[in-house]
């Protein structure tokens, strides 16, 4: 799914990708960091979100904290109606005692 992002605060135009398929890599320095694979796709431009189910080695758990100097991973939540929450978390202690 495509979350499109409207903001764009840059003097040069959007890089998009409309009607075709494309190739989501995530941002680790190994060609082994791809999370989907020729997906078709409406439009697509830098800067939107990518939502997707089964995350694997992408969820808090496993994930590389600060590699490369990356931002840790922030939660998203959505609930049954499609309400979004976004929880930042320092770790494990952070995380148990928001009760999430």
């Amino acid at each position: 799914m495509v979350r499109e992002v409207e903001d764009w605060p840059y003097s040069w135009a959007r890089p998009a990708a409309t009607a075709t398929r494309v190739t989501v890599a995530g941002q680790l320095c190994t060609p082994k960091d791809v999370l989907a694979f020729q997906v078709p796709v409406e439009r697509v431009r830098v800067g939107d979100r990518v939502a997707f189910a089964m995350a694997g080695a992408y969820a808090w758990n496993i994930s590389h904290h600060e590699f490369l100097m990356h931002p840790r991973p922030t939660f998203h939540h959505l609930g049954a109606e499609g309400q979004r929450s976004a929880v930042s978390r320092s770790g494990w202690k952070g995380l148990v005692s928001s009760g999430l």
